[in-house]
């Protein structure tokens, strides 16, 4: 439950800036979303949320091994963090043309799609 009000009050907190305010609405608008109060409608939505509910979701989309002992179709999320300096936290970043972030983002994001044959979450 500390972990759930955190999150919460995370959700809730104001923002810092009228440019971070703008930026909010801004990615509604860009993602198409035009959810003004997803932090408040989250916030609520957490609230639901029962330790049950957190370990049927654990058990069913996360445990190597189910009650049965068969294995789990397990999902896994892995992020590779490349610097954006000089140097060697940079290794392995693409090189990417300004203005052709979107256009690479959204060729990797299909390439990872016919990788994983369309299995993913949501």
């Amino acid at each position: 439950m500390e972990h759930l009000v955190g999150l919460a009050k995370n959700k809730l907190e104001m923002f810092n800036s009228l440019e971070e305010e703008c930026d909010h609405y801004w990615n509604e608008c860009v993602e198409g979303r035009y959810e003004w109060e997803v932090h408040r409608n989250e916030a609520l939505c957490l609230r639901t949320i029962t330790k049950d509910d957190l370990l049927h979701a654990y058990d069913e989309w996360l445990l190597p091994q189910s009650s049965s002992g068969k294995a789990n179709k397990r999902r896994r999320v892995i992020i590779h963090v490349i610097g954006t300096g000089e140097g060697d936290a940079s290794n392995g970043r693409p090189d990417v043309e300004a203005g052709r972030v979107d256009a690479e983002a959204d060729q990797r994001i299909l390439n990872f799609h016919k990788c994983s044959g369309e299995a993913f979450w949501n």
